[in-house]
Order: C-alpha cells, then structure tokens, then sequence
C-alpha cells in the first residue's frame, strides 16, 4: 500500500486504478494514482480525504513522513470548510459542488468525515506533530454542527462544505437517516 499509493511529490496517499480506463479520449493506465496518466495527468492535485483513511487502520505506529499529508486538512485550499471537509481538495480540476445526489467531487460526506476524524485521532495519539490536538476539536465541531437541519438534528448522505445545506442530498427515503455509530466513537475514542 506505501510503495503504490503514496506519492512523495504530491505528500499524499492517493487511489489506484485497477484497469486501464478510457474517458473523454484520455487513457487512464492501471495502477497509476490520480492524475499520473489521463486527461488531467501531471496536475499537482488529485487528493481526496480518503487518502487519509491508512491512519484509520493504524497501518502503522509513531510518527512517519507520511504526518506531512496531514497539513491540506486544515488548509481553504485543502479540504477545510465550515461544513466540511470536503472530499476532493478546492483546487483540484474535478472539484465540483452540485445539489444532487451521490457526487463524490466536494462535498462533505459525513462517513468520509467519521474516517478522517477517526484517522485523525490515531494520528494524534501515535504522536503527530503537523497538527494538533484543537484541530482536532475544531474539526469536529464543525462536524457536530453539520448534523443539523432547520434547527433540529438531523443528517444525511452528503451536504454542502460552506453552506451545510442537505439540498438535493436528503430526498424521501434516501439518507434522511444517515446516523451512524462512528460518531459516538470519535467521542469515546478520539475526544
């Protein structure tokens, strides 16, 4: 996972394709990370919060040069928004915020928000100094107030990072119970 997926270049861990994979006449090779190959290869971005989710499963222990990914977190350009993080970074050419279901391309989706925190608090408590312990509470401040609508509690599949809106993620049905037992965890566990 290191050796594939870590670029040292861009600081990140990032995913990989399976298969070649054509779109819009760019060919995509397999096994290259996000904007290695295709249309927008050699772009300096291409981080998605995923890529924090290694520090989740406690792939390894200590402090590791891997901490230095850690800094686009809480950076406006990164991933940080008042509702937030996002899922892409803010200045990656993909990054698109749209009212609809099922987009993976900004908005905050608050289990990939649960992941990162979670990742997060391993980071924190193996010793990582790039960020610190009151980012951690901001952040997940932040979270706890994105589980709202009109006042109330409330949370679905994905909301919008500036605005908290649920928009056109919330239909009937869909994710208007989106609660899941990852929250109580990042008290438990990492607060």
């Amino acid at each position: 996972m290191r050796e594939l997926m870590w670029d040292e270049d861009r600081q990140f861990f990032f995913p990989l394709l399976k298969n070649d994979e054509e779109r819009d006449g760019f060919t995509m090779r397999a096994l290259s990370r996000t904007y290695e190959s295709g249309e927008h290869a050699g772009d300096p971005h291409g981080r998605e919060l995923i890529g924090y989710v290694p520090w989740q499963f406690k792939m390894w222990t200590g402090t590791h040069a891997y901490d230095s990914a850690w800094k686009k977190l809480m950076e406006r350009d990164g991933f940080f928004a008042d509702y937030g993080p996002t899922t892409v970074e803010r200045n990656d050419p993909m990054f698109l915020l749209k009212d609809s279901c099922c987009w993976w391309s900004g908005q905050s989706w608050p289990y990939a928000t649960t992941q990162t925190l979670k990742a997060l608090a391993n980071s924190l408590q193996d010793g990582n100094r790039v960020l610190s312990k009151d980012n951690y509470l901001e952040l997940l401040g932040i979270y706890a107030r994105s589980h709202r609508k009109d006042g109330k509690p409330y949370l679905a599949e994905a909301l919008h990072p500036d605005t908290g809106s649920f928009k056109g993620h919330d239909g009937y049905n869909h994710s208007e119970h989106y609660l899941h037992s990852g929250y109580c965890d990042l008290i438990v566990t990492g607060l």
